[in-house]
C-alpha cells in the first residue's frame, strides 16, 4: 500500500515547504503557531495608515487638507465658506443708499453768552456803584464848599476895627483883628468899604486871612492904592469862609 501525500482543498498541488516558489503563484501566507487550548487566529488586519512596514495603496495617499487659519496656507478656490450668523443675531443690511456720513457735533456757545451776560451785569452793578459814590462825593464837595466859602455866620468870629487910614502911597487903608470861634481851623475873607468926607465911594477891596485855628485871633489889613483928598471913612461891608490863605 502506497502513502500519498493529501492534495490540498482548494485543488491546486501544494508546495514542497523550503521550494522555490513557482513564477506568477502567490507564495501561501505564513499562518502564526498556535498553542494548545489557544483558539485559532483570525485573518491578519492591515495596520492603520502611517505606522512603520506599511506600505502605501496604489497612487499613493490622498494629500491632506490643511486646516483653515494657519500660517503659509493657500485659500481654497473662491475663499472660505462664510460662517452663517449665530442664533439670535441677524445680520444688519445696510440702508439703501449706504450709512449717511456722520456730522461734526455743533458748537456750545451758551457758556460765552452767559460769561458776557455776567460780566456786563457786574459792569452795570459797579456803573451804578461808582455812579452813586460820584454823586455822593460831590454832593460832599459842594456841601464843603459852601461850608467853607460863602458868607460867615457871625457866630464863628469876633471882629475888631476896622481903623481907616490915608496912607500917601498905599492910599486909603483899614487893619484889624479876627479871631476865629468856630471851633475848627478856618481862613475868612474881609470886604471893606471906603467913602470920602461926602459919602462917595472911593474904592471897597477885599483881603484873605491865613487859615486860623480855632480860639486864635489874626490881625488884617486893606490896602486900595487909590489917592483920596482930605477926610476918609471904612467900613467892614462883608466876612466870607475862605479856602484860600491871605
Amino acid at each position: 500500500m502506497t502513502n500519498e501525500p493529501p492534495s490540498p482543498a482548494n485543488g491546486e498541488p501544494q508546495q514542497p515547504e523550503g521550494s522555490p516558489p513557482v513564477p506568477g503563484q502567490e507564495p501561501p501566507a505564513q499562518q502564526p503557531p498556535s498553542f494548545p487550548g489557544q483558539p485559532a487566529p483570525g485573518p491578519q488586519q492591515p495596520p492603520p495608515p502611517g505606522y512603520p512596514g506599511q506600505q502605501p495603496p496604489p497612487g499613493g495617499y490622498p494629500p491632506q487638507q490643511p486646516q483653515p487659519g494657519y500660517p503659509g496656507q493657500q485659500p481654497p478656490p473662491g475663499g472660505y465658506p462664510q460662517q452663517p450668523p449665530q442664533p439670535g443675531y441677524p445680520m444688519q443690511q445696510p440702508p439703501p443708499g449706504g450709512y449717511p456720513p456722520q456730522q461734526p457735533p455743533a458748537k456750545n456757545n451758551s457758556g460765552c453768552i452767559k460769561i458776557g451776560l455776567i460780566v456786563l451785569a457786574v459792569l452795570a452793578i459797579l456803573g451804578l456803584i461808582g455812579g452813586g459814590c460820584l454823586v455822593f462825593g460831590l454832593n460832599r464837595a459842594v456841601d464843603e464848599i459852601e461850608t467853607q466859602t460863602g458868607k460867615a455866620d457871625p457866630s464863628d468870629y469876633e471882629l475888631t476895627g476896622p481903623e481907616c487910614s490915608n496912607d500917601e502911597f498905599a492910599g486909603p487903608t483899614a487893619n484889624g483883628t479876627l479871631k476865629n470861634t468856630s471851633g475848627e481851623s478856618q481862613a475868612f475873607e474881609v470886604s471893606v468899604r471906603f467913602t470920602d468926607a461926602d459919602g462917595n465911594l472911593i474904592s471897597e477891596d477885599t483881603t484873605f486871612t491865613d487859615s486860623i485855628d480855632a480860639d486864635q485871633t489874626a490881625n488884617w489889613e486893606v490896602t486900595t492904592f487909590e489917592t483920596a483928598e482930605g477926610d476918609i471913612s471904612c467900613e467892614v461891608s462883608e466876612v466870607n469862609y475862605s479856602l484860600f490863605d491871605g
